[in-house]
């Protein structure tokens, strides 16, 4: 159940002399009362989901009996959720995303994605980030290979790694070197090159899933 709005003002250090119909964040250049209204009611509305929206356990504590059955499965882990629950967690973060970004600045398409597709906040753009991987991925298989390392030590695998980032980073512009960062392959597997409702891995990771959630502080954008 959501708490009611003085125990919210109170936890949020917001001052407690302010209603509901004048709270919202100032801008020096104009002031949306009704956006900034609508938002803060549609957060009190669903504050428990939001501020449980990175915590997978909440939800798989939303599963039934005969859900928690379904885990015994072959195919399926521990951790495995039913799609039912997942779903209802995407429509909270896609919600929250049309608040923050408006329906224009984002996508829901994760997967089908146009050639030249950039990300939505730094402009990075994906497909120059997968080309970056697939190269560190090349140099490093191919020193493998040549060194006869099929299963290389940890030391190994950095040495190797850092060698490729060397020679890959001199085909590659500065925002696309920083931005693959986060995809860099790792000692055993890597990362799938994709972007996050529009934004890249590094982008996703390291901003826009900390905006998601219960929050005050990102009203204005």
């Amino acid at each position: 159940m959501a708490p009611d709005l003085a125990e919210i003002l109170d936890k949020d250090h917001v001052q407690e002399t302010l209603t509901l119909n004048t709270l919202v964040k100032i801008s020096p250049f104009c002031i949306n009362f009704e956006y900034h209204n609508e938002y803060f009611q549609w957060m009190i509305r669903h504050y428990e989901e939001l501020n449980n929206i990175h915590n997978m356990h909440y939800w798989r504590n939303m599963m039934t009996e005969e859900e928690r059955g379904m885990r015994k499965h072959p195919n399926r882990g521990h951790n495995w959720i039913p799609n039912r629950i997942l779903e209802i967690r995407k429509k909270i973060m896609e919600t929250q995303l049309n608040y923050l970004f408006g329906k224009d600045g984002w996508t829901n398409k994760e997967w089908r994605i146009p050639e030249d597709h950039q990300c939505m906040d730094c402009g990075v753009k994906i497909k120059a980030t997968s080309n970056y991987q697939k190269g560190i991925l090349k140099l490093v298989n191919r020193e493998k290979q040549r060194r006869n390392l099929e299963h290389p030590t940890h030391e190994e695998y950095a040495g190797m790694l850092d060698r490729a980032i060397k020679r890959v980073d001199k085909h590659h512009d500065k925002l696309t070197i920083s931005k693959s960062k986060a995809i860099l392959p790792y000692w055993g597997g890597y990362t799938m090159t994709h972007h996050k409702y529009g934004f890249c891995l590094s982008c996703w990771e390291n901003k826009i899933k900390h905006m998601l959630g219960y929050t005050l502080d990102d009203w204005e954008v």
